[in-house]
């Protein structure tokens, strides 16, 4: 493993302590925004309901005054509602007592509740002369300033309540705000640090698969410059022996053509990597370009043993515009790996066909068939992904880098086409 290698995994080891403080941190913040709304709701019911039972009773005590007047004007006497309305007021001015009744914190109502208990003192002491013979006029005036002071300390308790209610709901829903922002900013952290985590993972991913490629380079360019190393000394000790100097000429050649085709694969790996590479439309005629590929690969196929052969099959337009030259590399790329892969005996096949698609383009499809040794299905999932063999002994028995088809495989996008196998 390399030291680059491991610089990235420490960052993503270092990465997950910090995710694990982050989702112990937000959950208990969504917890306690949860906790704090839903203590704010109770509480706001709580207060709601005793202000709906203060309400309640303060019409209860318009109502029972009203009935309370009507029996002592008909000489029936009722202490007992006496007693009651007594217990009502007091818990309406004080809170509690038997009826367990809140203070409204209203300054409207708690004015006419003082004159109500005034004027109540005064019912009271009437009563009682009534009670005793007097006349009931006063009684009944009485009674009547005093309903409208209770209706008056109703409708200032319902516009306090009102208020409340209004209050009550808005700071809910400033609370209930909070909650759904917090659950955003949770979901959009989240997905963010789930996004550069998976980052973390496909860089440490590259960096391995880079790791590879380097330790499979360093030995693929080895072999070719020891060639080259090797020959060059030989050659230099067989300066007067023509056949020995041509023969190491020969190999030397071989070596440098195979190094230089490396090297030129690693180059254009990277160029596509950083998105250095540029597309150049230039006229070609197609029956000429499959005329050099027969060309091209006709005898090192007959040297190998094989049966090769290109067809251009329904081309009717062969004067087309694109970048011959990249189109070359990735048809080399498909016929090279096709020599190397079929034993002796083998069948190799390239067909170009054409198909019109407007009046100034048209659609062209390359195939390359042989009778190879073919590939796994698990290996299909990844083969065109860089530095990637089947396995390990491939590259030590077939020679090659891995990164062929998937040179050939990013060109084709950037012409907007596609590769499938």
């Amino acid at each position: 493993m390399s030291k680059g290698n491991g610089k990235k995994q420490g960052i993503a080891e270092n990465f997950k302590p910090v995710e694990s403080l982050f989702h112990r941190f937000i959950p208990g913040l969504l917890l306690a925004a949860f906790v704090l709304l839903s203590m704010a709701s109770l509480l706001s019911i709580q207060r709601l309901q005793g202000d709906a039972r203060t309400i309640n009773y303060a019409g209860i005590v318009r109502g029972a005054t009203q009935r309370l007047i009507k029996q002592e004007m008909n000489a029936a006497e009722n202490d007992e509602l006496i007693g009651t309305l007594d217990g009502i007021l007091t818990g309406l001015s004080a809170g509690g007592g038997e009826y367990q009744l809140t203070v409204l914190r209203s300054p409207e109502f708690q004015s006419d509740l003082s004159e109500m208990e005034k004027s109540w003192t005064r019912i009271k002491e009437e009563i009682y002369q009534v009670r005793g013979g007097a006349d009931t006029r006063t009684l009944y005036e009485l009674s009547e300033s005093y309903f409208s002071l209770t209706n008056q300390a109703v409708s200032a308790a319902e516009a306090y309540s009102e208020k409340k209610v209004l209050s009550s709901t808005r700071w809910i829903s400033l609370l209930n705000g909070v909650f759904v922002l917090v659950a955003v900013l949770f979901g959009i952290y989240q997905s963010r640090q789930k996004k550069v985590y998976q980052e973390l993972v496909i860089a440490e991913r590259a960096s391995r698969e880079k790791s590879r490629f380097l330790s499979q380079m360093s030995h693929e360019i080895r072999t070719p410059m020891n060639g080259i190393i090797g020959m060059t000394q030989i050659a230099k000790e067989s300066i007067n022996n023509t056949e020995k100097l041509e023969e190491c000429l020969g190999k030397i050649q071989l070596s440098s053509d195979y190094l230089l085709s490396l090297i030129n694969d690693i180059l254009d790996m990277s160029r596509i990597e950083n998105g250095k590479i540029e597309l150049y439309h230039t006229a070609f005629d197609l029956r000429s370009f499959a005329e050099r590929l027969s060309t091209m690969f006709t005898q090192k196929a007959a040297d190998a043993g094989l049966s090769f052969s290109v067809t251009t099959g329904n081309i009717t337009a062969p004067a087309v515009v694109g970048d011959e030259l990249r189109l070359t590399q990735i048809v080399v790329n498909l016929i090279s790996n096709a020599l190397k892969f079929t034993p002796e005996g083998g069948e190799i096949l390239v067909a170009l066909r054409q198909e019109r698609q407007e009046d100034d383009f048209c659609r062209l499809t390359i195939e390359v068939r042989d009778t190879g040794i073919g590939m796994t299905e698990e290996f299909l999932k990844k083969i065109f992904e860089p530095f990637e063999q089947a396995d390990s002994s491939i590259s030590h028995k077939y020679g090659g880098t891995g990164l062929g088809l998937a040179i050939s495989h990013n060109l084709i996008q950037l012409m907007g086409g596609q590769i499938s196998v």
